[in-house]
């Protein structure tokens, strides 16, 4: 349960939210590059 409680705190989500727009951005840059 501790790593469940780890993954509602705020830093958890500021870190999910880093990655979903690392990978988002990625992917425009990857959609850009091949058009």
């Amino acid at each position: 349960m501790s790593d469940y409680a780890d993954f509602n705190s705020n830093g958890s989500v500021a870190l999910h939210i880093i990655v979903i727009l690392v990978i988002a951005g990625f992917f425009l840059y990857a959609y850009i590059k091949n058009k």
